[in-house]
């Protein structure tokens, strides 16, 4: 349970939380101060609001599951000219104001203008594994709509949090993010399909793959195996089984590549070597 959605209104903010919409909103011609703030549900009851009248207040939402949500909002002044209110609880803590004649998200000290996270793709994909793997479960979740953008040609290199929908406020407190901003996917095949392109990740993985088939290969037989050739294979392996949990960062991937160009080169001279047995025998 926790933040599915959120979107600003002209009349207020439409809020989803475990399923169950509501909507707040300031009532500027209110005279008595706990009548400020008001929420209410998409069918027009109201939630119940404990408003201590001092730019405070309560409320509760009933969820779709019987249970209840709690959240603190504290109403006026949200900067020094604009109004609004901010929406604390379920992990994230969420400004809005009243400007222009409509409400607008409010963050790093700036007007984001209207939100509407409705309008972000939520694919099937991996749904209810969000939290797999330490949450990344949620990012590859939606990291996979972008690759739909970045077949032939991808984003460029460290572009990845400009793709990613890091405008997503509610998911992103949902699943504990909403502090921090998701920079990368934590994951090399989708890292480099995203910012490579989807065919530079697959000829990337058929190389991959070609090497160590002929690595096995080669050190399957005892006339090619070598110690320093299974080595290599086994750090490769290592290095791309661990990519699935795993960025290529600038710290390691230098190491990866020249392991597997001596690796290539180390397949080649086994090769070459038994071939060239084989010939003097023939003699």
């Amino acid at each position: 349970v926790g933040w599915d959605a959120m979107r600003t209104t002209d009349d207020g903010v439409e809020l989803c939380y475990g399923g169950r919409w509501f909507r707040l909103c300031l009532n500027l011609n209110a005279t008595d101060a706990t009548q400020v703030l008001t929420a209410i549900y998409e069918d027009g009851s109201s939630c119940e609001v404990a408003n201590a009248g001092d730019g405070n207040a309560t409320v509760t939402v009933n969820l779709k599951d019987g249970t209840q949500a709690g959240f603190s909002i504290s109403y006026g002044y949200v900067t020094d000219t604009e109004l609004g209110f901010v929406v604390s609880g379920g992990g994230g803590s969420f400004p809005f104001i009243y400007q222009d004649g409509t409400y607008q998200y409010y963050t790093n000290e700036k007007t984001q203008g209207k939100l509407d996270t409705t309008k972000i793709p939520q694919p099937k994909f991996l749904e209810g594994y969000e939290w797999l793997f330490s949450r990344r479960g949620y990012i590859w979740k939606m990291t996979l709509p972008l690759l739909r953008d970045h077949i032939l040609l991808g984003s460029g290199q460290g572009t990845f949090v400009f793709e990613f929908p890091n405008d997503d406020f509610a998911q992103r407190a949902k699943y504990n993010y909403s502090t921090e901003l998701i920079t990368k996917p934590h994951n090399l095949y989708f890292q480099t399909a995203c910012q490579s392109g989807v065919l530079a990740m697959l000829l990337c993985v058929f190389a991959w793959g070609y090497y160590l088939v002929q690595a096995l290969r080669n050190n399957w037989r005892e006339s090619r195996m070598s110690f320093a050739s299974v080595g290599v294979m086994t750090g490769i392996f290592g290095y791309l089984l661990m990519g699935f949990l795993n960025d290529s960062t600038i710290a390691v991937a230098p190491v990866f590549w020249l392991l597997l160009g001596l690796g290539v080169r180390q397949n080649y001279e086994a090769r070459k070597k038994e071939a060239d047995s084989q010939a003097k025998g023939e003699q």
